[in-house]
């Protein structure tokens, strides 16, 4: 079972799936601590692998951010295009009432 958790944690999109990042993150966790000496070192060669893989951010998008949290490039990218088209956005008075 600890050799899926890997390959589960790349079918995760933040932040749909943060709660399956949290179960993961905890399976893995727990498995580490095991009674089981077997089943914790195979964690433990797990673990640094399972730290290493990226998350992918948005349903539709293939945007990844890094096991520290930073965004890549393209993700803040689209993030600036967003707030242009926002800060360009004006409303009429009329439409104010409305």
């Amino acid at each position: 079972m600890t050799h899926l958790l890997p390959s589960l944690k790349q079918t995760v999109r933040l932040p749909e799936d943060v709660d399956l990042l949290e179960r993961l993150n905890n399976a893995i966790s727990n498995s580490m601590t095991d009674n089981d000496r077997d089943v914790s070192q195979t964690a433990r060669q797990i673990n640094d692998t399972y730290k290493r893989l990226p998350v992918r951010m948005g349903g539709g998008g293939s945007t990844l951010v890094d096991a520290a949290g930073g965004a890549v490039a393209a993700y803040e990218a689209e993030d600036k295009k967003k707030e242009a088209e926002e800060a360009e956005c004006t409303f009429h008075s009329e439409d104010v009432k409305e």
